[in-house]
């Protein structure tokens, strides 16, 4: 196997894992083999569920006649050398929401988090059936970067994989003529992850074992974003559940207003969300596929807001559109979200340990 790693710039900046297509003649086994793991995986997590039954050979479906197996196989090898060293790591973005994710270990998006059939999961579905390569991305602790090639290496034959190559994340990367030859997922190295495996060491606690949906992480959590990201003197009522508090992070990061305001975030509600767009879209009358690529559209064709007056899309909508410059989804905000949640429990928890040295941003 030929196999090659290409470093131009910083190391934090993200890289991006090459690989051409495997053998074909070994993908029905393969996938066998892939959708034994994570049925067996879902059984032990949820025991007899059939919910969790429901939407895991929904997803299946996708990623088998999708040829998404070889994307899901490398990022689940990179998490497992990941977390044999103590790091944690998850996937950004949409992806973070599957239940296949979760059931391999490769998100920290829990599914009690936003339930077992959520819209994010349905957003990557179309996702696949739509994008010839869809590239996904995995956030991980810098110090592994230097191992993944190796590891693959060893884990994986040439015979049936061909070539692996890391590259520094170019504009030329996106070159439809140069992306249609390879499988890609990009690598966003994150020193937090590094943080939070040392506090996770030095504590003796395991970030694994930290109760996300505290109250006392979540009001903290949320006082840190009104304050620092909003820059709102007084912060509203605590929130419930992290996914409350994920309203207040992506409407800070995601908005395009300079007054960004409790009753502007009032007005906006759920639809800070792109599966609440995606959601009313449907509702309606849109069809699915139409409703993807409206939502993938997000700002970028002049049209947009008369196509939301024209189907008779409600205020909030319209003021979302308005004020938000982009749209996350749950999962992704939940994803990044779960990560400070650690870092803020260890904040609190250990105060002289963490010291002043990370601060949550």
């Amino acid at each position: 196997m030929y196999i090659e790693m290409i470093k131009k710039g910083e190391t934090t900046d993200c890289l991006t894992l090459l690989f051409t297509y495997p053998d074909e003649s070994l993908y029905d086994t393969r996938f066998t083999a892939f959708a034994k793991k994570c049925r067996n995986n879902a059984q032990a997590l949820f025991g007899d569920n059939p919910l969790v039954n429901q939407r895991l050979e929904k997803e299946l479906d996708v990623i088998y006649n999708t040829n998404t197996l070889d994307t899901f196989e490398m990022i689940t090898e990179i998490v497992t050398l990941s977390k044999e060293n103590g790091y944690p790591i998850t996937l950004f973005g949409e992806e973070a929401g599957l239940l296949i994710s979760y059931v391999l270990g490769i998100s920290n998006v829990h599914p009690n988090q936003y339930g077992f059939f959520p819209t994010s999961s349905d957003i990557v579905l179309h996702k696949f059936e739509k994008e010839k390569n869809p590239v996904l991305t995995l956030a991980i602790a810098p110090p592994i970067q230097e191992w993944i090639l190796p590891r693959l290496q060893t884990v994986f034959s040439a015979e049936n994989y061909g070539e692996f190559e890391i590259l520094k994340k170019e504009d030329s990367f996106y070159d439809p003529t140069f992306i249609d030859e390879f499988v890609c997922i990009d690598l966003l190295p994150i020193s937090s992850l590094t943080t939070i495996r040392n506090l996770s060491l030095s504590t003796g606690f395991s970030y694994q074992k930290i109760p996300l949906d505290n109250e006392r992480i979540l009001g903290s959590l949320q006082k840190d974003i009104c304050e620092n990201e909003l820059h709102w003197d007084i912060s509203p009522e605590v929130s419930e559940t992290l996914l409350d508090v994920a309203k207040y992070y992506a409407y800070a990061k995601c908005t395009s207003s300079n007054e960004k305001t409790f009753d502007s975030l009032k007005e906006i509600g759920d639809f800070v969300f792109r599966d609440t767009l995606f959601e009313k879209l449907i509702q309606l009358g849109i069809d699915n596929s139409v409703a993807f690529t409206l939502m993938r559209l997000w700002k970028k064709i002049d049209s947009y807001k008369e196509m939301l007056e024209k189907a008779n899309a409600p205020s909030s909508l319209l003021q979302t559109y308005e004020q938000l410059s982009n749209l996350w989804s749950q999962a992704s905000c939940l994803s990044r979200l779960n990560l400070l949640a650690m870092l803020k429990y260890y904040q609190l928890q250990y105060p002289t340990l963490f010291g002043n040295t990370f601060g949550i941003n």
